[in-house]
């Protein structure tokens, strides 16, 4: 039993139930009516009664705030290329920089600052897929490639492993991008997910990446552009 299922049995129970009718009204048009009918406590369905706008006004708001309470706002970042709070889809971008890396102790790598290539990050409802990117400016028609990391599947879908920070329930957008991201570099980095994302040996390429990142190791990805993802 997950934890969604959980919250329901526990928390809650039935009290009405919404049943939609539909008939033809002449060629192809179809008429609707919206019913709606009361549970008693035997759980059993009682008469039906017209549903009132205001019903159905206050069930629309209802899922509304539910449905905006953890999405980000305030000021848009400058490497924000993409939000749709409907769609919980969020794209952005972050150049070129160093950051402290954790790996698992049979990879051999040490702990510490490395240098990455520029990165593309687009969080779709709750999964983290990550891509590089080597163009100086971004623009629609940028190619993307094969993020440069362990615990990164072919098709960018990043697997969080043992990160397990809690998203803020008030949170602006500065601070979802460094949920997302803090989330990422501090999960410890154990293997590689698919083919090898990299042109030579994933492993000596971070130990040759303390000073600087050759983006000539990148893996193009066929037909992916960044307008692929702001869509």
């Amino acid at each position: 039993m997950n934890k969604l299922t959980r919250e329901i049995t526990r928390l809650s129970y039935p009290v009405a139930a919404l049943i939609v009718y539909t008939g033809t009204e002449g060629y192809r048009r179809k008429n609707y009516y919206l019913e709606c009918r009361k549970i008693n406590k035997d759980g059993l369905m009682e008469a039906g009664k017209p549903v009132s706008t205001d019903f159905i006004r206050s069930l629309t708001e209802s899922f509304s705030l539910k449905s905006t309470s953890s999405a980000p706002h305030g000021e848009i970042p400058k490497g924000m290329l993409f939000a749709d709070i409907r769609k919980r889809k969020y794209v952005w971008s972050s150049p070129p920089c160093k950051k402290q890396l954790y790996f698992r102790h049979d990879l051999k790598i040490p702990n510490g600052e490395y240098s990455l290539p520029g990165l593309v990050w687009m969080v779709n409802n709750e999964s983290l897929s990550l891509y590089a990117y080597r163009a100086k400016r971004l623009s629609p028609k940028t190619q993307l490639y094969t993020a440069p990391f362990f615990n990164v599947h072919s098709d960018g879908i990043v697997c969080l492993g043992n990160a397990s920070l809690k998203l803020p329930e008030n949170i602006t957008f500065q601070n979802f991008i460094k949920h997302w991201e803090n989330k990422f570099f501090l999960s410890e980095f154990s293997q590689i997910l698919g083919d090898n994302p990299v042109r030579s040996n994933l492993v000596l390429l971070f130990k040759n990446s303390v000073s600087s990142f050759d983006n000539e190791e990148l893996l193009p990805i066929k037909k992916m552009k960044l307008k692929n993802l702001l869509k």
